[in-house]
């Protein structure tokens, strides 16, 4: 009788056990998502909103940080977004997950899996975007009005310098003509004099001067 209670009991024992077990299976089976199992943190990179330079890479913001994801029961790409952006305050549905620093943008997990580093930014809101554009148009127009106003003057302007008349050329002068017996005298030889008055002088030594004799040597040509 002993035996069979103890058998009885070790029985009880066994299926309490493999009711615990069976939990534990069904937990493990909620955890996963597409046979990926869900960790308590996630590691990941936030890059800047806009690539730059001429690879057109997205530089990373600051050092790498993990992000708690213990309250998600799935690892995916709307979880992974909603816990960034409630891990650096943005607002919702402005974070974005890419491939890698390069991009592009990942819409399905299948892109993301086996990746141990997310990389993440964050843009702008639809409304603020669309309340930019709105603001940069009004600015355009704005110059282009301005830009029409200062140019009216110009053209009325132009246009009445259109309708007065145009100054005068000035007129063309030519030299008087030369008549030919001008030419011809001009191309004579002229005569030398027939003759030279030389003053000589010479240098005295003595005195460090120049004398003028009282003489003057005449030659004829």
């Amino acid at each position: 009788m002993k035996r069979k209670n103890e058998y009885c009991k070790k029985k009880e024992e066994w299926a309490e056990f493999e009711k615990r077990v069976g939990l534990k299976r069904t937990e493990g089976r909620e955890k996963k998502s597409r046979g990926v199992k869900v960790p308590s943190d996630i590691l990941v990179q936030r890059i800047s909103s806009v690539a730059s330079g001429r690879l057109k890479k997205y530089e990373p913001l600051d050092t790498r940080d993990f992000v708690p994801f213990e309250d998600y029961d799935e690892l995916s790409i709307d979880n992974i977004k909603d816990a960034c952006e409630r891990f650096y305050n943005a607002p919702q549905n402005t974070c974005d997950i890419l491939a890698s620093d390069r991009g592009p943008s990942c819409t399905r997990f299948e892109q993301l899996k086996g990746k141990k580093v997310f990389f993440i930014r964050f843009t702008q809101p639809e409304n603020e975007s669309q309340r930019n554009d709105d603001m940069s148009k009004n600015d355009n127009m704005t110059k282009q009005a301005k830009a029409g106003t200062k140019s009216s003057p110009v053209k009325s302007t132009s246009s009445h310098s259109l309708c007065s008349p145009r100054p005068r050329a000035p007129a063309t002068v030519f030299p008087k003509s030369v008549s030919i017996g001008d030419l011809l005298k001009a191309g004579k030889l002229i005569k030398p004099p027939k003759a030279y008055t030389f003053n000589l002088e010479y240098f005295d030594v003595h005195k460090c001067i120049w004398v003028n004799p009282s003489f003057h040597h005449k030659t004829s040509g």
